[in-house]
């Protein structure tokens, strides 16, 4: 048979450009010869699949394309060899423990909630228009209301797992089965590298995978910059001018903001920050800010101006009091970049809608692909999303640029 498909391959140069048998070769070396006959109908183990590419209606550049498109869903059971340390006898287990998943984190500061439809809508309704001085002989003002129109559509995610038989059969320790039973769990890390990043609005990828998580994508077509702007409609201000380093009085630049956001209409909101949020390079940061009592600094404190520092005042400093400690419970995660910050009202103005839980399922071990493998293939699935509704209820300090 091999000897048949190579003076095909070679037919096949001839009658074509190079190219093409290159990516050819290419292709047909990641894949199976099984799953190519699912694609094109075509069982190359077959005398008759020889004399199919010899015909002129043979397309070797469709079998090529074909090819390359599912060289990325097929792979190679994971095999004893892939493993064979857990195969030996009086193995010693507990060092697999040290590699615990990270536990979820978003649910602390983001609002979950059941998603019932495949795209889920947010028509907010914020406050009408203030009520104005009548004067005598002019007709009354009127008021309206204004609202966000949000829709949120869920994404599928999915994962497969093929694991020969006999890996699992020889297994010493019990960790494959272990491991296994961490595909389930493992989609809490996509949501919370998802939810992290869309807190910060900007695009990035999921560590490990390479996953692309895109930017913000509920970027109202009134507002000039989303999520985080030093204008938004109606006037209100969610990020320092300029992005910078962490520091007390950057957090209270963006605290006064908060106090002063407005709704769509102008009228004052009621923002009330919770968290103070960051990358991994402030985690001892805050923690000297939100707990101790004293800071020794000679720098006076600063009036605040719109998303900035306004003029010196004589007042904080020395050992003068630390009016941040205590005013904010600290947040930090792995996946936010690195240097970014902000703060954060906690389960207000972000969601992350669930439309199906995170799910595990094993293949029948006598379907055809488990029986043709002789593997156990496991399948993880969930739906969801996140992002902003409405950012008003959040301040940016950095996005992690400085």
């Amino acid at each position: 048979m091999e000897k048949e498909l190579t003076i095909s391959l070679a037919e096949a140069q001839r009658e074509t450009n190079k190219q093409i048998r290159l990516d050819y070769q290419k292709a047909y070396s990641d894949v199976e010869l099984g799953s190519l006959k699912e694609a094109l109908g075509i069982d190359f183990t077959e005398a008759s699949a020889v004399a199919n590419m010899k015909s002129h209606r043979f397309s070797w550049k469709k079998l090529a394309e074909t090819a390359r498109k599912i060289s990325g869903q097929v792979r190679e059971a994971v095999s004893e060899n892939t493993v064979g340390q857990v195969l030996r006898g009086a193995t010693i287990a507990l060092a697999n423990q040290w590699y615990e998943l990270v536990p979820p984190e978003h649910e602390q500061i983001i609002m979950t909630q059941p998603s019932s439809m495949p795209i889920e809508l947010y028509p907010i309704v914020q406050r009408g228009g203030m009520p104005r001085r009548a004067v005598r002989g002019e007709n009354p003002a009127e008021t309206d209301l204004k609202g966000i129109d949000q829709q949120l559509i869920n994404f599928k995610f999915l994962g497969f797992a093929r694991v020969e038989r006999d890996l699992i059969e020889d297994d010493q320790v019990g960790v494959i089965l272990q491991r296994i039973q961490d595909l389930g769990t493992l989609p809490q890390y996509v949501e919370d590298a998802w939810a992290m990043q869309r807190l910060i609005g900007s695009a990035g990828t999921v560590p490990g995978s390479g996953d692309l998580i895109p930017a913000t994508q509920t970027k109202p077509s009134n507002e000039s910059s989303w999520p985080w702007s030093t204008g938004l409609v109606g006037g209100g201000v969610n990020r320092l001018t300029t992005y910078a380093v962490m520091s007390e009085a950057g957090i209270q630049v963006l605290d006064v903001n908060a106090m002063n956001m407005v709704d769509l209409q102008g009228n004052k909101l009621l923002v009330n920050p919770t968290h103070l949020f960051c990358g991994t390079a402030y985690k001892w940061v805050i923690k000297q800010i939100l707990e101790s009592k004293n800071f020794m600094s000679t720098v006076p404190m600063n009036a605040i101006a719109s998303g900035a520092l306004g003029s010196a005042t004589s007042v904080g400093t020395t050992f003068a009091a630390n009016t941040l400690a205590g005013a904010y419970t600290p947040f930090v995660s792995r996946f936010l970049p690195v240097k970014s910050w902000g703060l954060i009202e906690a389960m207000k103005g972000m969601v992350f809608q669930r439309r199906s839980a995170n799910e595990l399922i094993q293949e029948a071990p006598n379907s055809s692909e488990s029986l043709r493998q002789d593997a156990y293939i496991y399948r993880v699935k969930a739906r969801w999303n996140t992002d902003w509704i409405d950012s008003r209820f959040g301040q940016l300090g950095s996005d992690g640029s400085v």
